[in-house]
């Protein structure tokens, strides 16, 4: 009997799910060739020369002074299907795939070391520089255990994003849970101005100085875990002003049908309990 043949016996009486391979196809970052990145390292580039390169980093962590080019492709896929009367149901899942390169900058903004590793699912791009770093070598500074209250100066001001709790609904009428259940989010994803600042995980805090002024905040849950969920997202404008601390409560909600944040910006007086203990997001 025939594969075609076979597979139209099959399908109909039980679920199927069959791998396809497809060409590799690039949703995030671009590729880079090794020969580039030993390029950028050997020849002394600068921090400013790699972004002239490759274009603006997928995220710059400052305390650790790395610099993270991200890739997410996809180049295969599934064809699942499950039969059912009177109709069935079937659809196209594809495996995505992320890796990054790492360009480690010392104090006076030159490339000293680089690098390349894959990106498991649900891992951070901070979480792989910092394993990156442990597995070369170079010794970039840990994420805090706890939260840090940090001076500011008058030309600046001080954003603390924290996800204390989350809202988990399972039952009509009654209240949330505090911790969403399994798979359906990770970390939130958080962007400054349009740049991609954190991925804040649940009960963890982050820190970001900026100028004085007006500033866009961006916040989508990390929707890379579960393609049948409804991801939403949400915005806010913050007024940071000159030597002042703004205090950022984000939660993410799910249970509704959707799976989206909330964010809303708090007095310091209700946020130093709520950070009181949580460590810094990694």
């Amino acid at each position: 009997m025939g594969l075609n043949c076979l597979l139209a016996v099959l399908l109909p009486l039980s679920s199927c799910v069959m791998p396809v391979q497809t060409g590799e196809t690039i949703l995030q970052g671009r590729y880079v060739q090794e020969a580039e990145l030993q390029s950028m390292t050997h020849s002394g580039a600068t921090r400013l020369q790699v972004e002239q390169r490759l274009g603006p980093p997928t995220a710059w962590f400052e305390r650790q002074r790395i610099l993270v080019y991200g890739l997410v492709k996809s180049d295969s896929a599934a064809v699942w299907f499950v039969p059912g009367f009177p109709t069935s149901a079937g659809g196209y899942v594809e495996f995505v795939e992320r890796e990054a390169i790492f360009l480690a900058i010392d104090a006076e903004d030159d490339v000293v070391h680089a690098g390349r590793r894959s990106v498991p699912r649900g891992t951070t791009w901070l979480e792989a520089a910092l394993e990156w770093s442990r597995e070369t070598g170079w010794d970039a500074p840990a994420t805090r255990s706890k939260f840090f209250a940090e001076s500011v100066d008058l030309d600046e001001s001080l954003i603390v994003i924290y996800r204390p709790r989350d809202n988990q609904y399972v039952l009509p009428f009654l209240p949330p849970g505090e911790r969403l259940l399994t798979n359906f989010d990770v970390f939130g994803e958080v962007y400054l101005d349009s740049v991609l600042i954190t991925q804040l995980r649940s009960r963890t805090y982050f820190s970001i100085r900026v100028p004085a002024g007006s500033h866009a905040l961006f916040v989508a849950p990390y929707a890379d875990q579960n393609p049948m969920l409804e991801y939403r997202s949400e915005s806010m404008d913050i007024d940071a002003r000159p030597g002042a601390t703004r205090f950022i409560e984000l939660r993410i909600e799910a249970g509704k049908g959707y799976i989206g944040p909330l964010i809303q910006e708090m007095p310091e007086a209700a946020a130093t309990p709520a950070l009181a203990g949580l460590p810094e997001t990694w």
